[in-house]
Order: C-alpha cells, then sequence, then structure tokens
C-alpha cells in the first residue's frame, strides 16, 4: 500500500506516544514506506483504520516499530569515547562489597556497543567482574545481539580489529564472536520513554556505568530531558553517563556534574547538591564538546563561516587534495581515454562511458550496486544499510543530480553523523549549489571527526581513503571556500 500522498501523521502520533521517538522530514519518506508495509501486513484497507486499531491494541504496534527504528552501530564507534571509559573509569574501577561493576547500554541495536565493552573490560583485567546489561525496543535487533554474529561492515574501524581477533569466520561473510563473550552480556527488550529502568543482575542497585550514544537525537526535546533525568537517577555515587558525541546536550542533570573531555560531554553522578560542570584538562577548547554538527538545521552556535551574506557562489574548483582522494574512490582504467566528460569534472577525473557505480564503495554483500536504480531498489528493502545510502550519495554526485546528493548526504549523516566521507561529500555538493555556508559546515564536520583517527585509518565507507588524505582535503577546500567568498 503506497500512502505517499496520505497524511500519517495520526499514526506517528501515536508512536511518539508510546515510544517518545520522532522522525525529521528527511526519513518521512523512509517512515511513509514504513507505514504502508504494516498496513498492509494488518490486513486493513484504510490508514484510518490502522490508526484506530493501534492505538486500542487490536493491531499490534510492533512490526511498524521494527521497521522505522534506526539499528546501525559497529564495533569501538566513537573510539575516543572507548579511550576514556577504559583509562579513566574501567582503569580505576573497584566497586564497593566487591560486587561486579554494573554497565548498562541504553539503545544498543544489534549490540556491537556492549560486546566491545565485554572486550574492552577483558583488557583491564574485568572480564569476570563486569554486569553488562543491553538494551533495546527492538526485538529483531536483540535477536541479532544474542547471536554475535556480524559482516564486516561492523568491524570498519581500525579499533574493531580488537574484536575481530576474538572470532570466528563461518565462511558466508560473517565473523561469529567467541562464546565467553556472548556469556558476559545480557540482553532486555526496554523501552526508554515508558518502561521502568531496568534491574542488574547482581541484584538490586543502580549502575556504575550508562552508556546511551547515538539514540537521544531521535527524540524531541522535551522526552531527551525526562530520559536523561532517568538515566541519571540509575547511576550510583561515581557512576558515569556517556551520550553520544553528535547527541544534543541534556543541560543540568539532578545531582550529577557534567564534563567536558576530549571525547564529548559526558555527566557524573555526585554525593548529591546541585548540578555543577567542569572542564577536563585534557579538553583544550571547552565549547567543542558542545559543537553538535546537525545537517539538518542552521548551526548558531558553531564558528561563523567566513561569508557575511548567504549570496551563491559556485566555484568550478577543487583542491588538488579533493582531486586526489576522489580518484581514489573513483578509479580511471588505462581504458578510460577518450571517455565522456565527467558530470562533476572539477572534482575527479573522468570514468568510462557506461560505468556508473563507485567501485570503491562496498554495499551489502560484499559488491557495489552496478547503478543507481539497483541501489535505490535494495534501500527499499533494506533503509538503513549505509553502505548502500553512502553508494547513492556517490552516484548522484557523479550524476551532476547535486539537490538530490545533498538530500542523500543529510539522509545518511542522520543515520550515522561519525561518518568523515558523508560530511566531505555534502560539502562537495553543497559547493556546487553555491551554498558556500552549507558546505564550510560540513568540511568543518569532515576535519573534526577525522581528527579523532589515526592520519592513516581507512575511511569508513571507504576502500583505501584515509583519515589524513582527507583531512588535508577538507582543509584545503575550507581554503578554497575563504578565497571565493
Amino acid at each position: 500500500m503506497s500512502i505517499s500522498d496520505q497524511d500519517f501523521d495520526p499514526v506517528m502520533d501515536i508512536v511518539t506516544a508510546r515510544t517518545g521517538l520522532t522522525f525529521p522530514a528527511v526519513l518521512r519518506a523512509h517512515v511513509a514506506t514504513a507505514v504502508g508495509q504494516s498496513v498492509a501486513q494488518a490486513g486493513v484497507l484504510r490508514l484510518q483504520d490502522y490508526a484506530v486499531g493501534i492505538a486500542s491494541g487490536a493491531i499490534p504496534l510492533d512490526p511498524l516499530i521494527e521497521r522505522i527504528t534506526i539499528k546501525e552501530t559497529y564495533f569501538f564507534r566513537e573510539p575516543e569515547q572507548y579511550r576514556l571509559i577504559g583509562d579513566e573509569i574501567l582503569a580505576v574501577a573497584r566497586p564497593a562489597g566487591g560486587r561486579p561493576f554494573r554497565i548498562w547500554c541504553a539503545g544498543c541495536a544489534t549490540g556491537e556497543e556492549p560486546y566491545s565493552l565485554a572486550v574492552l573490560a577483558e583488557e583491564f583485567g574485568l572480564a569476570d567482574r563486569c554486569d553488562i546489561l543491553g538494551t533495546d525496543l527492538s526485538v529483531e535487533a536483540l535477536a541479532r545481539a544474542r547471536l554475535g554474529a556480524y559482516r564486516r561492515w561492523s568491524y570498519r574501524t581500525p579499533e574493531a580489529e580488537r574484536v575481530l581477533r576474538h572470532c570466528t569466520p563461518d565462511g558466508e561473510g560473517t565473523h561469529v564472536l567467541h562464546p565467553r563473550f556472548r556469556q558476559r552480556v545480557r540482553f532486555l527488550r526496554h523501552n526508554l520513554w515508558c518502561d521502568p529502568i531496568p534491574v542488574p543482575e547482581a541484584g538490586d542497585g543502580a549502575f556504575d556505568l550508562i552508556l546511551c550514544r547515538n539514540v537521544l537525537l531521535y527524540f524531541g526535546e522535551a522526552a531527551r530531558q525526562a530520559i536523561g533525568h532517568r538515566l541519571a537517577s540509575a547511576l550510583a555515587e561515581g557512576g558515569w553517563l556517556i551520550p553520544g558525541a553528535s547527541d544534543p546536550p541534556l543541560g543540568p542533570l539532578p545531582s550529577c556534574e557534567s564534563i567536558v573531555t576530549p571525547a564529548g560531554l559526558v555527566y557524573r553522578r555526585t554525593s548529591g547538591g546541585e548540578p555543577k560542570s567542569r572542564l577536563d584538562p585534557g579538553a583544550s577548547e571547552p565549547a567543542a564538546a558542545h559543537e553538535r554538527f546537525n545537517p539538518f538545521e542552521p548551526d548558531p552556535s558553531g564558528p561563523a563561516a567566513p561569508w557575511d551574506d548567504p549570496a551563491p557562489v559556485h566555484s568550478p574548483i577543487a583542491s588538488d587534495s579533493a582531486a586526489a582522494l576522489l580518484e581514489q574512490m573513483w578509479p580511471v582504467p588505462e581504458s578510460a581515454a577518450g571517455a565522456e566528460p565527467p558530470a562533476f569534472p572539477h572534482l575527479r577525473p573522468a570514468r568510462p562511458a557506461g560505468a556508473t557505480a563507485a567501485p570503491h564503495v562496498p554495499a551489502a554483500g560484499g559488491r557495489p550496486p552496478e547503478t543507481l536504480a539497483d541501489a535505490e531498489r535494495f534501500l527499499r528493502q533494506h533503509p538503513f544499510d549505509m553502505q548502500t545510502h553512502l553508494a547513492v550519495t556517490l552516484l548522484l554526485t557523479e550524476q551532476g543530480r547535486y539537490a538530490e546528493a545533498a538530500e542523500s548526504a543529510r539522509r545518511l549523516l542522520y543515520l550515522d553523523p561519525t561518518l568523515p566521507i558523508a560530511h566531505f561529500t555534502l560539502g562537495l555538493v553543497s559547493k556546487a549549489l553555491g551554498q558556500p555556508r552549507e558546505a564550510w559546515r560540513a568540511f568543518r564536520g569532515a576535519v573534526r571527526l577525522c581528527a579523532s583517527l589515526p592520519e592513516d585509518a581507512t575511511l569508513p565507507g571507504t576502500e583505501g581513503a584515509r583519515a589524513g588524505e582527507l583531512t588535508r582535503a577538507a582543509r584545503a577546500e575550507l581554503r578554497l571556500l575563504e578565497t571565493t567568498r
């Protein structure tokens, strides 16, 4: 059932009331598809009947929840935060009374985060002294988490090799985590918006560490604040609450101090009193942790772009660094001599006539889509496949469909705001569209994200492009934007 022209807001109002989740306009097409499929599965003919059914409980809401929830994650995502957890928290973990160190990963999706913590705990000698709980709203995601079997895309950061060494390949492109790690993590279904705080396995008590990363951005402000207060109340004295580096700040939390660290803004439960804040000595810029790059809204709080007016600046010039980087992603074989001119000539060399894919962007299943239509068809069945979203963005860019490429890049960044190559690509297409302010912000986002990676680290979502190369390319683009203002 297609409902693209129908108003499905009453259905989403019910979803928000039951889960607290909200979805921006950039995901409206995805939500419309999910609602249409759920209406058809329920066997009703009208959207109004479906809304009445899920409101009354006559029609289950779970199938729609499974279709619309974001399940994107990977091992050791945001490595600076794991360094903070290891060096500042686990290294000095001494729970009172010999009890286990209690960890809760709220909104853990398919389980890569709690398993990363299980590996980290073993590295710090806490293998059998940690109680790790992973919770999520999605039953399907939790079922996958319990299996502990992941494809290579989940291991896409250099730090993920620490997990991969504990896995066994199954011969079908999947790596299965060693049973000892699967036994150290429990998974429960939990609704952050309305369910009671879960209880650690070791009995009554509070948590020493709570991670709720890249989850809070899917809630409205009121729901986010309410959830933040509930999470803070579940902390033991001295316990830590770590949101994602791209999550909106939670503001003052009761009995907690907010700490600006090189890994972002974190919270720690104190013995009581008014909320406090402080700057960790390792954080060089207090404002840096509060900057949240949002590709969907203006950024009034961040450093100003070097333009006093929004007049379009169409620059046909790209830096040599950007061209070199993109040449790695769209390689040109020797047979390309004399091929048709590229749609985006100032960004990269021409590709052979008839070549429509970006071969250095691996898609689901290990091979790239051969055409844009193939990629879009795959996304209708797998709307959260990050590799294919990136391939679509690059293919649209290659065809000169810059407005659609920018929308695709924003959709990708909504699903995963930590992909440097997505920020960089959004900068390129924004520049081509004559939007220098947006391009400036996107290139800055790419530079900031690459700063947490080793220079020779392979960029997530690419094969061969390095963090240092993208940093140099993005900085060169920023300099060019300054000269063409």
